[in-house]
């Protein structure tokens, strides 16, 4: 894996902290001292003819200084390899100790391709250990994070520096990929066109004496996301392709000047990178091939218009055979043995995977039409909020239960991780 890469090589001492510095200073400025003696004692067996010789300090010193020299540099790779160990042993030890709690949290929040291949696991441990922040509850933003963090702070965070064959950093080898990923349409990338397009960003950082082989190399094992293949370069998984081109996409301007879009994902994460998805969001719903674009932005919490995008929704599930069932029970037809419920299902779920509070206003806008699509709409958004332990705002209450008539109210939505539900009170626990 790309990260198992940063151990065992050599540190440079300007990554040292200053306090260690200082305190290899101190053991080779001890050891000159300490070394005066020993020099002597190597002179008089090296030159036992010459006893009295009125040079011998100038000698001794020299034996000395090589001596501590040695010792000096000895300590220094001693104590970096057991540092650069007892990082390795921490960062296994929470991967072994909480390895479980890891799984556990991307199954729930929908990360299951993460778990299906190395690298993607690797990147989602490496924000799981290097960040004490809440983590992201999108596949996009924990690879976004992820990324950064290889990219740009690994290094720093774990107090390491790789050898390296270029002048490159972290930046200039992410603007390369960058480039790559957005002009291949596939993983896999000829050689001749991998080079070239490295050759021409080396040309704009001022790098022209950099051989954009080399720069490749590198760039593979530092972070293992473009790796040599026959004949060419591979980007090792498809998901890490596509955001790396639709970042570039949106830096470059050219993705918000775009009118037509295939429908794929990474016309789905450039709309979420940029900041307001409304449009595309709004014509993958309309498009009868924009499903996979429309599930993978609202999956990944893209920020866009709620009204417009409701009003989308209905539309599209209003639509002939997108509603597979429907039912609305009332308590004179169930002789008030069950509560008043709407039963239904839909052709796609893809609404439970929105933001909770997308999902809270689904159910302020639509509880008060009368309709099989409103409903079932409500019912999908109310059920998924129950299974995440959430509660409908005060107000979405408030106009739920005036449009109901009633302070019961079940949702059944066949498959569902929780079938049947009462409309959740606000400060209301589960």
């Amino acid at each position: 894996m790309a990260f198992s890469r940063n151990f065992g090589t050599e540190q440079s001492s300007a990554t040292l902290r200053p306090n260690d510095r200082l305190t290899l200073g101190l053991i080779g400025m001890g050891v000159i001292f300490a070394s005066l003696g020993l020099g002597e004692a190597v002179y008089r067996f090296a030159f036992r003819d010459f006893d009295g010789a009125t040079d011998r300090l100038p000698i001794e010193m020299l034996f000395g200084l090589a001596f501590a020299w040695m010792t000096t540099k000895l300590a220094r790779r001693i104590y970096l390899y057991r540092m650069e160990t007892s990082a390795r042993i921490n960062f296994i030890s929470v991967l072994r100790d909480d390895a479980k709690t890891v799984v556990s949290q991307l199954e729930e929040r929908g990360f299951k391709e993460f778990l299906s291949h190395p690298l993607l696991l690797t990147l989602a441990c490496i924000v799981r250990t290097t960040s004490s922040s809440v983590q992201p509850r999108s596949a996009l933003r924990l690879l976004e994070r992820a990324i950064d963090v290889l990219c740009l702070h690994w290094d720093e965070q774990k107090v390491i520096d790789r050898q390296r064959t270029t002048p490159l950093d972290g930046y200039d080898r992410e603007r390369i990929l960058k480039h790559i990923a957005y002009r291949a349409r596939s993983p896999f990338v000829k050689r001749q066109r991998a080079e070239e397009i490295t050759r021409k960003q080396l040309s704009l950082l001022g790098m022209d004496k950099v051989e954009p082989r080399d720069a490749l190399i590198e760039i593979a094992r530092f972070y293992g996301i473009l790796v040599p293949a026959e004949d060419g370069y591979e980007f090792v998984h498809r998901t890490i392709h596509d955001f790396l081109a639709a970042k570039q996409w949106v830096e470059s301007g050219e993705f918000a000047r775009a009118r037509s879009y295939e429908w794929n994902a990474r016309t789905a994460y450039a709309a979420c990178l940029l900041g307001d998805a409304t449009d595309v969001l709004k014509q993958a719903l309309e498009a009868h091939d924009g499903l996979p674009t429309a599930t993978e932005i609202i999956g990944n919490y893209a920020g866009f218009d709620y009204p417009t995008i409701a009003d989308a929704l209905f539309k599209y599930f209003a639509e002939p055979r997108r509603v597979l069932q429907y039912e609305r029970r009332l308590h004179s037809e169930t002789d008030s043995k069950y509560s008043p419920r709407i039963i239904g299902l839909l052709a796609s779920d893809f609404i439970r995977l929105a933001n909770s509070d997308f999902l809270n206003f689904i159910v302020d806008y639509f509880c008060e039409r009368n309709s099989k699509v409103a409903d079932l709409l409500v019912a999908y958004a109310a059920t998924e909020l129950y299974s995440r332990w959430m509660k409908l705002e005060h107000q979405t209450y408030a106009k739920a239960f005036a449009a109901y008539k009633t302070e019961i109210f079940t949702f059944v939505v066949p498959g569902a991780k929780q079938a049947q539900l009462t409309i959740p009170r606000p400060g209301a626990s589960k």
